[in-house]
């Protein structure tokens, strides 16, 4: 993991670890295919991370190995048969809200082994969790239905009116477009309403002392 992060954070990490790849592992075997297509590659190690901007840099690296049959194992650093290591913003979050890992593929740098990264490229947009499946054992395959697609609809209600906010705001400021990010833009406003300030005072006392000429 990355020692560059905290040591309660590291700790957490380890702790967090087997239960993520249990929920990788549960989508893999959802998708038969998919685990087949990663068994050519049993052994090779995966590193996931994110890339280390701003504060990012403290977020621990978590390491994956790929076994015998395709699935996924928790794994000690070393080396990686391929890195991938997400480029946060948030329009990640955004696509990731509204699209879950498929949204996370073009946010992601996937460098090492060009056969393994492609498989994984591919594998994040076609592979998803099909949580309708899983729920239809509880409660049936109608009301797993509807509940799947209003947790759908949900996640992109939300995430579309998260994105229009940023854009209008967030994204305006940060981009350097917006006149609220160009305090030259400021300044030179700023110096023209004082200018123009100026010579409204001008013009002002110009009217009075013409006003107490004419009433002399």
């Amino acid at each position: 993991m990355n020692e560059t992060a905290p040591a309660p954070v590291r700790q957490f990490a380890r702790l967090a670890l087997p239960s993520l790849v249990a929920a990788l592992n549960h989508v893999l075997d959802q998708h038969p295919a998919a685990r087949e297509r990663l068994r050519m590659f049993g052994e090779r190690r995966l590193r996931l991370g994110v890339e280390p901007h701003g504060g990012w840099g403290l977020v621990p690296d978590l390491w994956l190995a790929i076994d015998a049959d395709g699935r996924l194992a928790p794994a000690e650093p070393g080396e990686a048969g391929v890195q991938m290591l997400l480029r946060p913003s948030p329009q990640a979050g955004f696509d990731w809200l509204r699209d879950g890992a498929r949204g996370l593929s073009g946010h992601m740098r996937i460098e090492g082994d060009v056969m393994l990264a492609a498989t994984l490229g591919e594998l994040m947009q076609s592979v998803r969790w099909d949580g309708e499946e899983d729920l239809s054992r509880f409660v049936g395959d109608i009301a797993a239905r509807r509940i799947a697609e209003g947790s759908r609809a949900a996640r992109s209600l939300v995430a579309n009116a998260g994105e229009r906010l940023y854009r209008q705001l967030g994204g305006f400021i940060e981009s350097g477009e917006s006149p609220l990010a160009r305090s030259a833009e400021l300044d030179e406003l700023r110096e023209r309403a004082a200018a123009m300030a100026q010579r409204l005072d001008a013009v002002a006392r110009r009217a009075g002392e013409r006003g107490t000429s004419e009433a002399r």
